[in-house]
């Protein structure tokens, strides 16, 4: 099922709840598609033999040392996810205005 961005991008500010699923669900997938990744490259084998020939076996694994080596996603910052609220709370309140507009003219039209 294919759907275009501009469609993705208004169901995920209609359902935000489904939005933060499908959006754990890719950063799981693509941990593990990176840990995969490193896991089969020749330069991380490389650096991890080097690890235990230094480090010897103290306990702690190379993948543990490096977990965040790798990660190429940018932090979330306390910030962005404030003017994210906002905007909803933002298109929240104007989708209750129009409702309570509408409102006041159903019940003028009733009491005509």
């Amino acid at each position: 099922m294919c759907v275009s961005r501009t469609k993705l991008d208004d169901l995920c500010q209609l359902f935000p709840q489904t939005a933060e699923n499908i959006k754990r669900k890719a950063l799981e997938r693509r941990l593990r598609f990176m840990q995969q990744k490193n896991l089969k490259s020749a330069r991380f084998i490389r650096k991890r033999e080097e690890y235990r020939e230094r480090h010897g076996d103290d306990g702690t694994t190379y993948e543990e040392g490096l977990k965040d080596f790798h990660s190429d996603e940018e932090p979330e910052s306390i910030q962005s996810q404030k003017e994210d609220m906002k905007q909803y709370l933002s298109k929240l309140n104007s989708r209750i205005d129009l409702l309570v507009e509408a409102l006041k003219k159903a019940e003028h039209s009733i009491a005509k």
